[in-house]
C-alpha cells in the first residue's frame, strides 16, 4: 500500500507536465483495467488531482473486495450517500432508497447528497464527477439474481436510468416475489457512495392485488385506540417491505380492523381496512364479541384467527378484482373463550420459484387440556389449509393416559417431520416425530428432549427464518440447532415472561419481547444475547422492514394517519441499557496469560451476579485493560461466591503499585481456617519499608500465579487479612516471596473500575464471490459447490493460535454430502471452504448456517445462512448449438442475403409432408399459422382431419394470435403457430454435427457421458438416422435401457444427422432420467431445400409394365367375350405352314 501510494503521488505531480506529451506514465493508465471511465482522469487538468487521488485511493482500499469477495463488519463512514426514486411512490428524499417495479419498466431517479444537503451542492457533485468520467450504477441483488444496471452520464438535474421490466423479471403472473436489494454506488466494484435500498415488485406481490375489506379513513380508527389492548403484525414471507398490522381490542369492542402497507410503513401509502362484515358474512350467527386475536400472512393465503374461529382467506395468485373472501376453519367442540386463548404457528419460509417438495404449513393449539368432545386441541394443515390433522398421533393404549398439552407445533419442512412443544403437570418436552400428512407417524426422529429446569414456563416455538434454528420461549430460552435432538439454555428470565418474537432474515437479529415491555436481542445461532431497552408506550409492534432496520410502530390519535413509526435504536422510543455492571466485588484468576476467571463474591442481592446476559459482553478496567466473557456459572462452590465467568483477555489489566498497596513489600503466607476463608499473613521484607495492610486492601484480590486467588474481605490487622479462595484445593504451603504475588482491584468500596457493557465487534467476515447474505443454490445430481467464508480478527491482545472461528452447522446432513477445509494464516485469519456434493437421487432442501461463534452482537454480520436444494435450477436447461451460426436478420453481423440463404420462410398454415408422401400431411402441427387463409396440401380426407391450431385456435388472424418475438423464434412444438422461419439446409444432409450443451448459472458446458439421450422426430418421419460415438460403458448402458425401457438411446457426444427426405424435419432430444434431477428437452428443426428431380426410370418401367399387362387382359377377355376360337384359327394356319414346308422338302428330295 504504501508503494501505490509513493506511485500516486509521483504520477499526480507528472500529469500536468506530460499530458500532452504521453500517457505511458500515468497511474490512471493502470487502472484502465478495473475502470476505463478513470483515463479521463489522465487528462485532465491540476485542478482534478485531488478528485483523482480520492477515486484512486478508493480502488485501492476496494481491491480486496474485488480479490475476496464482499468484506462484512467493516465500518465506513461516508461524507456522502446518494438519494433516489421510483415513479411509482412519491418518496421522501434523504430517507432511504426504496424503488418500485409495476407493470412497465423500472425508472429510477438518484442524486448524490453531501453533507451539506442543498440543490446547488447536488448539482455541483452531479457535475464534478461527471466531468471525471464516473456515473452511478445499480446492482440487484436477491437470493438467486445478481445484475448491474449503469446509469448514463449526463449534465442534467439527476441521474437517470430506464430499465425494461423483463430485463430483470421474466414472469408476470400473480406469485410470491423475492423483493430484491438494490446497491447504488458512484462505479459498480469500487463501492464509492455505496448506498442501500430494496426494489419490490408491487406488480405481482399477491396480497398487494386485494382490496381486503371496506376502506376506512384513518380518522375512524380513532376511536379504536382507547380499547386497544394490543397489536399484532406479519409480514410476507417475501417481501418483509409487505406487511399487516392488526388491532387487537377489548371483548366490548368488536371490530376486525387491519392496516397494510408496502414500504414497510415508511410512506403515506398505508391502507385501512374493516374486514368485520366480511368474515361474519361466513355465518349465520350474529357477531357479538367478534374480536382479533391473530394474523399470518403465508406465500398464498392470509389466515385471520379471531375469537369466532379460524378464517382461511381463497388463494391470493388469482385476483377476481373484488373484496377477499373467507372460508372458516370448523373445529368441534370448541366455543368462542378457547379461541381467544388460542395460538397459530406457522414456520416462515418464502416459496418464490416454489419446488415440488416445498409446502406451507400451519397449526393452530388450544391452551386448553383435551375433552370428550373433543379429538384433539391441536391441528394443523397444508396449504390450502382444508383439511385439518392432531399435532399429535393418537395412542392405542387402554387405561389411563398421561395428559399432556400441545403448547406448539411446527413443521420442520427440511427433515419433513413434525416437532410438538408439550407440556404435562411434571415436565416440559419436545417431541419430534416422522412424518407429515394424512396420517402422523408415531415414529420419532429424535428421542424425547425433556427440559431439565422445572420452573420453566413454556409460550411458543419457532425456526428463524430458511435456518434451521429452533428456538423454545418462555421464561427461558432455548436454542436446538439439530431440528429438536438436543437443546441449551440461552436465556433465563427469572420473574419474566416473553410473549412476541421479531425475528429479521437479513440482518439475522432476533428480538425477545417481555410481558413488561422489555426488549432483548441476540443473533441467530448465537449462544449470547443482550438487552436493547424497554419501551416507553404501553401498546406497540415491532417491525423488521427489509434492510433489517428495526422500528417499533404504535398508534397515535395525533397524527393523520394514525400509526407513528420511529426507528428503535434512533429515536428514543426504546430506553437502551448500556451498563450491565453490578454492585459486588470481583475476583480475579488466571488459567493461562489469556484466560481468567472471575468470582463474583456472594452480596445480599440476588441480582448481584453474573447472568447469562453477561455472556459475550465486554468487561473494561479503568484505566486500562479489558475482558470478554464467554461462559457464565451459577454455582454455591467455592464457598463465598455465587457466580463465576470465563474470561479471555483482550487488554492488559495493571495490577496495584507498592504505592497503592504497600503490603506488597513483603512475603506472603496462606493458612486454612475452619470456616472456609483463609487467612493471609504478611512478614516485611525490609523494616524500613512499609508493608502493611491498609483498608483499602478489602474488596481486593491476590494473585499468586500457579495457586489459587484470594478475595480479601476483612483486616484484622496490619498484617493480617481473611480472605475467600477461588481455587481452595490450590493453597500454597510456602511462603511466597516479593514480587511472586500480585494485587488487583475489582472491588466496589473505593468506587467500581470496571464495568461491563456490549462488546464491540471485533471480527471481519468475508463472503466470496457471493452478493447476499442469504443465498440459494441448486445442487444438480452428482455436481459440487464450493464457498468460501474467511474471517479476520481486528482486536486482539494477545494471538490464538489456530483458533476456529467458524461454526458450520447443516439443517438436514442426510440430503447432501458436506466437506470442510480450514486454514490459518500469518495474521491469524481463518479461512474455511465448504464442498457441497448430491450423492443420491433425492429431493429436498437443507439450511446451511456459518456463525462466528465468537462474534459480538453488536457485529451487522455474524451468520450467514446458504439454503441449498438438491433438486433441478429453474435456469438450468439443454441448448442445440449447429456447426454453423444462423444469422438474425437484425444482427450486426453478416448480410440479409446471407441470412436468407440459411433461413428458410415457411408457407402460411404450413404442414410438413408424411410417410404417405409430400401431399399428404398427417400432423396435427401448423407451422406459421394464420385462420383467415386457407390451408395447403388438404387435398385427401386424412389430411383435412388433422392439423389444429394451438395459440390462433378460435382467432380470425394472425394479429389476434399475439405471436411475440421470442414465440417466432423458438423451436418448441408448443409455439409452432407463430413459427415462421427455419434453419435451412440443403439436400443431401448427410452426417450433420448435433453438438447439444447444458446452461446453468455455472456456464455452458458440453452434454456428454454419463447423459445419454433420446431422440425423436414430432411430425412421427422417418426418413433420418442418428450415429453416435461407440464405446464400452455407454453400449452396456443403451443395451440395458432398451431392454428395459424399450428405449434407444444414444451417446450425445460426437452425434451426426443424416436426413434422406425433403422439407421440414422437427427433432426432440430428450435426456435419460436418473443422471440429473432437470428434465432437459430441446427441440430443434431443420428445414431440406433443394431436393433434385429423381430419375424417372423406375416410372417408366412400370407404367410400360402396367400398359403390357392391362392390354394383355382385355384381349384375353374380348376373346372369351366374344367365343372367338382364336386357337384354332392359329392352329389351321399353323397346319398349312408345316405342310408346306413338308411338301417343299420331299419336292427338293426327288429333284436330288
Amino acid at each position: 500500500m504504501v508503494k501505490a501510494w509513493k506511485i500516486i503521488k509521483g504520477n499526480l505531480k507528472k500529469i500536468p507536465e506530460k499530458r500532452e506529451k504521453s500517457l505511458e506514465n500515468c497511474f490512471c493508465r493502470r487502472l484502465t483495467a478495473l475502470t476505463p471511465s478513470l483515463f479521463i482522469v489522465c487528462i485532465l487538468g491540476v485542478e482534478m488531482e485531488l478528485l483523482f487521488l480520492f477515486v484512486t485511493v478508493g480502488v485501492l482500499l476496494t481491491l480486496p473486495d474485488c480479490l475476496m469477495g464482499l468484506t462484512y463488519n467493516v465500518q465506513v463512514t461516508r461524507s456522502s450517500s446518494f438519494s433516489c426514486t421510483s415513479k411509482h411512490l412519491i418518496w421522501k428524499r434523504n430517507e432511504m432508497i426504496k424503488l418500485y417495479l409495476g407493470a412497465g419498466p423500472l425508472e429510477v431517479d438518484c442524486e448524490l447528497i453531501g453533507s451539506v444537503d442543498t440543490q446547488e451542492n447536488r448539482n455541483r457533485l452531479l457535475r464534478q464527477y461527471t466531468s471525471v468520467g464516473l456515473a452511478p450504477s445499480l446492482r440487484i441483488v436477491n437470493s438467486t439474481y445478481s445484475s448491474v444496471f449503469h446509469f448514463k452520464m449526463t449534465l442534467d438535474m439527476s441521474w437517470t436510468i430506464k430499465i425494461p421490466r423483463n430485463t430483470i423479471v421474466v414472469g408476470t403472473d400473480i406469485a410470491a416475489t423475492e423483493e430484491w436489494f438494490v446497491t447504488i454506488a458512484l462505479h459498480d466494484g469500487l463501492n464509492i457512495f455505496s448506498t442501500e435500498g430494496t426494489l419490490l415488485d408491487i406488480f405481482r406481490e399477491p396480497i398487494l392485488q386485494w382490496q381486503l375489506g371496506e376502506i376506512m379513513d384513518p380518522s375512524e380508527v380513532k376511536d379504536i385506540i382507547p380499547h386497544l389492548t394490543a397489536l399484532t403484525l406479519t409480514q410476507s414471507p417475501c417481501a418483509s417491505d409487505v406487511g399487516i398490522i392488526g388491532l387487537i381490542c377489548e371483548n366490548n369492542f368488536p371490530g376486525i380492523v387491519l392496516a397494510r402497507t408496502y414500504s414497510g410503513f415508511q410512506s403515506e401509502d398505508i391502507t385501512w381496512f374493516n374486514l368485520t362484515n366480511n368474515l361474519c358474512n361466513i355465518f349465520e350467527e350474529i357477531c357479538i364479541d367478534f374480536v382479533l386475536v391473530d394474523i399470518i400472512l403465508t406465500n398464498h393465503h392470509f389466515v385471520i384467527l379471531s375469537s369466532w374461529g379460524l378464517f382461511i382467506s381463497e388463494d391470493l395468485r388469482y385476483p377476481k378484482g373484488q373484496i377477499l373472501q373467507f372460508s372458516r376453519a370448523n373445529f368441534c367442540g370448541f366455543e368462542k373463550d378457547d379461541y381467544i386463548t388460542s395460538r397459530i404457528w406457522y414456520n416462515i419460509q418464502c416459496l418464490a420459484n416454489k419446488e415440488s417438495f416445498e409446502d406451507d404449513y400451519i397449526s393452530i393449539s388450544f391452551d386448553k387440556d383435551k375433552t370428550l368432545s373433543q379429538v384433539a386441541t391441536c391441528f394443523y394443515s397444508k396449504e390450502p389449509f382444508t383439511e385439518w390433522h392432531s399435532c399429535l398421533p393418537f395412542s392405542k393404549k387402554v387405561g389411563k393416559v398421561l395428559s399432556r398439552r400441545v403448547v406448539s407445533f411446527l413443521v420442520d419442512n427440511e427433515k419433513k417431520c413434525g416437532i410438538s412443544l408439550c407440556k404435562t403437570e411434571t415436565r416440559v418436552f419436545v417431541s419430534v416425530n416422522k412424518g407429515i400428512g394424512t396420517t402422523h407417524s408415531k415414529k420419532r426422529y429424535f428421542p424425547i428432549f425433556t427440559f431439565p429446569d422445572a420452573s420453566f414456563e413454556p409460550v411458543g416455538m419457532f425456526f428463524h427464518p430458511r435456518s434451521h434454528f429452533l428456538y423454545v420461549y418462555g421464561n427461558q430460552v432455548w436454542l436446538s440447532v439439530d431440528g429438536g435432538n438436543t437443546f441449551d439454555l440461552l436465556v433465563r428470565l427469572p420473574g419474566e415472561l416473553i410473549v412476541k418474537i421479531h425475528d429479521c432474515v437479513y440482518t439475522q437479529e432476533i428480538i425477545f419481547v417481555t410481558k413488561a415491555g422489555i426488549l432483548y436481542i441476540t443473533k441467530a445461532g448465537l449462544g449470547r444475547y443482550s438487552k436493547l431497552g424497554h419501551s416507553t408506550v404501553q401498546v406497540f409492534s415491532l417491525y423488521f422492514n427489509h434492510l433489517g432496520n428495526l422500528h417499533i410502530i404504535y398508534l397515535n390519535a395525533s397524527k393523520d394517519d394514525i400509526l407513528e413509526v420511529y426507528s428503535a435504536r434512533v429515536e428514543g422510543t426504546v430506553v437502551q441499557d448500556t451498563d450491565l455492571s453490578f454492585q459486588t466485588p470481583l475476583a480475579i484468576q488466571y488459567i493461562s496469560l489469556k484466560e481468567v476467571l472471575l468470582f463474583s463474591l456472594k452480596s445480599e442481592d440476588v441480582d448481584a451476579r453474573f447472568f447469562s446476559i453477561h455472556k459475550g459482553k465486554l468487561l473494561t478496567f479503568s484505566p486500562s485493560g479489558s475482558l470478554v466473557i464467554e461462559k457464565v456459572f451459577q454455582h454455591d462452590y467455592p464457598p463465598g461466591y455465587a457466580s463465576s465467568v470465563f474470561a479471555t483477555i483482550v487488554e492488559k489489566i495493571p495490577v496495584n503499585t507498592l504505592k497503592e498497596s504497600p503490603c506488597l513489600n513483603s512475603f506472603l503466607t496462606v493458612s486454612r481456617n475452619s470456616n472456609s476463608t483463609f487467612t493471609l499473613t504478611t512478614q516485611p521484607n525490609d523494616s524500613k519499608l512499609k508493608s502493611n495492610f491498609k483498608v483499602s486492601d478489602i474488596e481486593k484480590t491476590v494473585v499468586i500465579p500457579g495457586y489459587s486467588s484470594f478475595l480479601i474481605f476483612e483486616i484484622i490487622n496490619n498484617n493480617s487479612a481473611l480472605a475467600y479462595a477461588t481455587m481452595p484445593e490450590r493453597i500454597p504451603l510456602q511462603t511466597m516471596p516479593k514480587d511472586f504475588w500480585f494485587i488487583y482491584d475489582f472491588g466496589i468500596k473505593a468506587g467500581r473500575k470496571w464495568k461491563i457493557s456490549q462488546d464491540p465487534c471485533n471480527y471481519w467476515f468475508q463472503h466470496k464471490n457471493n452478493q447476499s447474505l442469504n443465498v440459494i443454490k441448486y445442487v444438480d445430481l452428482g455436481k459440487t459447490k464450493n464457498f468460501t467464508f474467511r474471517t479476520i480478527p481486528i482486536r486482539q491482545a494477545i494471538s490464538e493460535f489456530q483458533m476456529p472461528l467458524l461454526d458450520v452447522i447443516v439443517g438436514n446432513p442426510t440430503l447432501l454430502e458436506v466437506k470442510t477445509k480450514q486454514y490459518w494464516d500469518d495474521i491469524d485469519s481463518y479461512t474455511m471452504e465448504i464442498y457441497v456434493k448430491s450423492k443420491f437421487l433425492q429431493k429436498g432442501s437443507t439450511s446451511i448456517a456459518i456463525v462466528i461463534w465468537k462474534a459480538s452482537i453488536e457485529c451487522p454480520v455474524t451468520t450467514v445462512i446458504l439454503t441449498l436444494k438438491s433438486s433441478c435450477s429453474y435456469g438450468k436447461r439443454m441448448i442445440f448449438a449447429s456447426h454453423e451460426k444462423m444469422m438474425h436478420p437484425n444482427s450486426t453481423m453478416g448480410h440479409e442475403s446471407e441470412y436468407d440463404t440459411k433461413m428458410k420462410k415457411l408457407p402460411v398454415n404450413y404442414r410438413p409432408p408424411s410417410n404417405l408422401g409430400i401431399a399428404i400431411p398427417l400432423t396435427d402441427n401448423i407451422y406459421n399459422a394464420d385462420p383467415s387463409k386457407g390451408r395447403p396440401r388438404d387435398y385427401f380426407p386424412k389430411s383435412r382431419l388433422t392439423g389444429k391450431y394451438k395459440q390462433c385456435a378460435n382467432k380470425t388472424s394472425r394479429a389476434e394470435c399475439n405471436c411475440t418475438e421470442n414465440q417466432k423464434l423458438s423451436d418448441n412444438v408448443a409455439f409452432s403457430d407463430c413459427k415462421e422461419e427455419v434453419p435451412r439446409q440443403k439436400f443431401p444432409v448427410v452426417k450433420y454435427p448435433i453438438i447439444l450443451g447444458i446452461v446453468s448459472e455455472d456456464g455452458w458446458i458440453p452434454l456428454e457421458p454419463p447423459y445419454l439421450i433420446t431422440m425423436t422426430e414430432v411430425n412421427n418421419r422417418e426418413t433420418w438416422k442418428l450415429k453416435d460415438n461407440e464405446s464400452l460403458g455407454v453400449e452396456k448402458m443403451k443395451k440395458y435401457l432398451k431392454e428395459e425401457n424399450k428405449l434407444t438411446v444414444y451417446n450425445p457426444k460426437g452425434l451426426n444427422l443424416s436426413i434422406m427426405g425433403s422439407e421440414l424435419f422437427h427433432f426432440r432430444v430428450t435426456t435419460v432420467p436418473g443422471v440429473t434431477f432437470c428434465p432437459l428437452v430441446v427441440e430443434f428443426q431443420i428445414y431440406v431445400d433443394e431436393v433434385p428431380i429423381a430419375f424417372p426410370g423406375r416410372s417408366l418401367i412400370a407404367t410400360t409394365t402396367a400398359i403390357f399387362l392391362g392390354g394383355f387382359i382385355f384381349v384375353t377377355f374380348l376373346i372369351k367375350m366374344y367365343n372367338i376360337h382364336a386357337w384354332d384359327s392359329f392352329k389351321t394356319m399353323l397346319m398349312k405352314k408345316v405342310k408346306i414346308s413338308v411338301s417343299s422338302s420331299s419336292l427338293s428330295g426327288q429333284s436330288f
